[in-house]
Parts: C-alpha cells; structure tokens; sequence
C-alpha cells in the first residue's frame, strides 16, 4: 500500500512549500500532454498544484488521490477558476476509473510510495490498462541520492521555511530512520512547524516513506507490463539521465 497521505497541515500548506509559481515540471508535463491531445489523468493530484493551472489552459484533465484533505482544497480550487474537474478518491494500486485517457502524468515522484515491488507492478498495469491505445504515461522520480543529497540518518534537516498569506510561518523539517539499500526503500518522518508572531500554533508529524529505483529497473518493468518507446531524461530537460541530475522524467507509450 501507498504509506504517505497528506491530511491537515501537510494538505493545507502542500502547495504553499513551492511557492505561488509554477514549478519545476510544470512545462515538461503540460508540454507532453499537448503534443497528445486528449483527456489526461493527474496521479495523486494533491490540492490541484498542476491539474488547476492546466484546466486554465483549456486541457482536459481528472484527478486521482488518496487524501480527503487534499480533494477538498482542489475542489475548493478549482471552484474559485469555475471548473468542476472530475476527482476520484482512489489509491493508484487498486484504482478502477469508468474511463481511458490518452495521458496518465505522476508528478511529485508519487509512484515511488508503492513500496511493495510486486504492488509498483500492479499499479503499472493499472496505469497501462486505463490508457488508450497510443496513449502516454510520464512520470517524475527522483534520485534519493543524487549530487544535492543531504540526507542525515537520525537527524532532523530543516527544509523549508514559507510564510503563509494569513500571517503564520511555516517550517518542514526531514527525519531520515533508515536506508534500506537491498529493499531500496527509505524510511523517515516529515515535521510540519506552524508559527504566528514566534510562538508554534500547530504541529504534524507524517511517516515519509519511500521506493526508489534506478533507470534501468524503472525501464524494465515498463518493458515486462507492456509500455514501448521508453524514455527517460534527466530533470525537466531534454538530456539523458545521468549523474549530474537529480530526476528522472520517464515517458513510456502504451502499443496501438
């Protein structure tokens, strides 16, 4: 099963860690789903960070989650732009929607919180069988240890501090429990820190669990569930993986 659900503090505060600008793999992935015109499906769509801003530019575009909290802010969201975009509370593993589309895109690296290998290949399947005929699944994961990696086991890393619009200041800080390298799994905790005027409001503490893969693996199981023209890239860039990147942006086409 998939271990991270954002709810109360980590849902409210979910895109406000960005910023209030597009991110990083905000063009990569809108780009891949206009050069496949047709419906797009948002994998852990969280409180709509991509899937809001992509329904202002006219795409078509539902959205999957396992956070209640999370549903909500997105409606709320997507109410405020006059949308009222089809939202499936769902897990991936097990996800059963009335329709196909033509793009599945997963940002935020959210594959990765299937820890159990042989339930990443189920939720590959899944993927694949509520894709169209040609149609694309693109995804984000990241390197655990790539060239920015500070992970520290058994010490909390301070990893954003954001000021929020009604005054309260925002801190997150990282925990890392273990590093399990034969499992390829991390284990850690996430400390949301709510401050107004110095003094702490509020406090959450979410388990921060995660699979990581190599590109190579990653390739291969998209090979054995049936993907073709496998690509993956380095960041939001158009280079090949590599050491010097800290992402991977994996595209994979479902056969005609």
């Amino acid at each position: 099963m998939t271990t991270m659900i954002w709810t109360e503090i980590a849902a409210e505060t979910w895109d406000l860690m960005g910023g209030d600008e597009p991110q990083w793999d905000h063009d990569f992935f809108r780009r891949v789903i206009e050069e496949n015109p047709g419906p797009a499906l948002d994998i852990g769509c969280g409180t709509g960070r991509l899937l809001v801003r992509y329904l202002t530019y006219g795409l078509d575009i539902d959205g999957l989650e396992l956070s209640a909290d999370m549903l909500a802010i997105c409606r709320r969201k997507a109410l405020a732009q006059g949308f009222q975009p089809m939202l499936y509370q769902q897990n991936m593993i097990t996800m059963a929607l009335p329709k196909k589309y033509r793009t599945i895109f997963i940002p935020c690296g959210s594959f990765a919180l299937v820890l159990d290998y042989e339930e990443a290949k189920q939720t590959l399947r899944r993927f694949y069988d509520h894709l169209e005929p040609g149609g694309i699944l693109v995804q984000s994961l990241f390197d655990a240890f790539g060239p920015d990696s500070d992970i520290k086991i058994g010490e909390w890393v301070h990893r954003w501090t954001n000021k929020l619009a009604d005054g309260r200041t925002l801190e997150v800080h990282f925990y890392t429990d273990n590093i399990d390298r034969v499992e390829q799994v991390y284990r850690g905790k996430r400390h949301y820190k709510l401050f107004r005027n110095g003094e702490m409001v509020g406090e959450q503490i979410l388990e921060d669990t995660f699979r990581w893969y190599s590109a190579n693996e990653i390739r291969l199981i998209l090979e054995l569930t049936g993907f073709v023209d496998i690509d993956i890239r380095g960041n939001e860039t158009d280079k090949p993986f590599s050491v010097e990147h800290w992402a991977m942006m994996v595209t994979a086409r479902k056969p005609q």
